[in-house]
């Protein structure tokens, strides 16, 4: 299964070097709480790898978009036995959106688990998330977003010849949620228009990495 999480993520760095970097746009996602959007594009790959002292936990997950309100798609996980993989069914459907009724608020199944999550943009540059679920998503969640730096950051560079060379920092969100118990705290960046990568610690004990490519 690692090897599987492993070959995944180099195929989708090796598509962000065929596609090449150019202006970012911010994946609508928190660390582990569902938000109330679906995928902009036609689909989306992704995979995320999670360590901690003892283990190391996978996924590799792909959905599409049917329609502008729903999304459907399997997540692959590793199972019991360490040879074997579950195949978990992804579906999302918009219910209201915020344009429409100032709140965005969308119903969802992962696996077993359904869940239900709402969104507001707030004051000062912040997005409140909330929902309610079972299973895996234990009753209510909640986060925060926040975009760090809304436009690309220009780094200059002194070389040998004392000549700047510039250099970008695309738009970072930082995510602060409170999910089964715990807190998790993320930043999301992307890569070029296909790639995004986030990195984030899960209860302050366990770290998460994850790339995702759309298309």
């Amino acid at each position: 299964m690692k090897k599987l999480i492993y070959v995944s993520m180099a195929l989708v760095l090796m598509l962000t070097v065929v596609n090449g970097v150019g202006e970012a746009a911010l994946s609508n996602n928190l660390v582990l709480v569902p938000e109330a959007s679906i995928v902009d594009k036609t689909g989306e790959i992704s995979g995320d790898i999670i360590l901690d002292d003892n283990n190391t936990d996978g996924n590799i997950s792909g959905v599409f978009k049917l329609s502008p309100w729903l999304e459907a798609g399997v997540v692959v996980s590793e199972g019991n036995a360490s040879s074997d993989l579950e195949f978990d069914p992804l579906v999302k459907a918009m219910i209201i959106n915020e344009h429409n009724y100032g709140l965005d608020l969308a119903a969802g199944l992962r696996g077993e688990d359904l869940y239900i999550t709402g969104a507001r943009t707030l004051d000062y540059g912040l997005r409140g998330h909330f929902g309610v679920g079972n299973g895996s998503f234990d009753d209510i969640f909640v986060g925060l977003t926040k975009v760090l730096n809304t436009r690309d950051i220009e780094i200059t560079e002194e070389n040998s010849n004392n000549n700047g060379s510039l250099s970008s920092l695309p738009p970072i969100r930082a995510s602060i949620e409170f999910m089964n118990g715990s807190f998790n705290l993320g930043f999301r960046t992307n890569i070029s228009n296909q790639v995004t990568a986030d990195l984030a610690v899960l209860d302050f004990n366990q770290f998460k990495a994850g790339i995702s490519y759309s298309f």
